[in-house]
């Protein structure tokens, strides 16, 4: 009887530890987006560096297409939180709702892959046909692909996308106080100017003449402040804040 009641407790115990030690299932949360809600959101605010397909529109910007929704939302977070530096970013994703992070995340984990370069890209090279057409109107002031030789005339070429964007917009509706570039542009579709920024954005810059005034070595330490938006040595990393390498000193009034 003794070796029975024995029996019985040393299986209860056993079962109890077997239970404990049973590895439990581990449920990995999937950001809960609405791809189709998420379209709305690129359209409007990711489209001009990323397209709506998910591919980078110039170099130095990443494909969004295919890529996971956690590493997508975990980017902009740190975004919000201004955990990593990229200035438009840290303001698109501290504008957006937390809805519509997970929303627009969802639409670009949704779409095919960006397939290896192989061949020739239709829809990037008819942005950037498009942008050299609309850019022979520009030739004659900021120079050939965008590399300006007028003094007090910026160059064009290989500048941050997403600042030439905003720059060409502000112009384009008579924000920025320069009559010229107001009348070039006022009739141009808002979507033709976002070629016009790419086919700049991906041209190669040209260095400008050492300028004729100023002591350079006496000016690198002033602009300790400034590499921090601007990037070391005036190359900006940040598609939102211009470049001042090479740029002109001057400002034609």
């Amino acid at each position: 009887m003794k070796r029975l009641v024995l029996g019985v407790v040393l299986s209860a115990l056993l079962a109890g530890c077997s239970e404990e030690k049973a590895p439990s299932a581990v449920v990995i949360a999937k950001p809960a987006g609405d791809a189709t809600a998420g379209k709305a959101v690129a359209e409007r605010d990711c489209k001009p560096c990323h397209g709506l397909d998910g591919r980078g529109l110039a170099p130095g910007i990443p494909n969004l297409a295919a890529q996971r929704e956690p590493y997508l939302l975990l980017a902009l977070t740190e975004y919000r939180e201004v955990k990593r530096a990229h200035a438009a970013l840290r303001d698109l994703a501290g504008r957006l709702t937390e809805a519509e992070r997970r929303n627009v995340v969802a639409y670009y984990a949704a779409q095919p892959p960006v397939a290896a370069a192989s061949g020739k890209d239709v829809q990037q090279t008819s942005l950037l046909e498009k942008g050299k057409a609309l850019a022979a109107a520009c030739v004659k002031c900021h120079g050939e692909e965008g590399n300006s030789k007028t003094p007090g005339i910026p160059s064009l070429a290989g500048q941050q996308p997403h600042y030439l964007v905003t720059a060409i917009g502000e112009y384009h509706r008579g924000e920025r106080n320069k009559a010229p570039m107001e009348a070039i542009l006022r009739d141009t579709n808002p979507s033709d100017l976002e070629s016009l920024a790419l086919y700049f954005a991906s041209r190669t810059p040209v260095q400008r003449p050492a300028p004729s005034v100023g002591d350079p070595s006496v000016g690198e330490p002033l602009t300790a402040m400034c590499g921090g938006c601007h990037g070391p040595n005036g190359d900006s990393s940040d598609a939102a804040t211009p470049s001042l390498a090479g740029q002109d000193p001057r400002r034609r009034s």
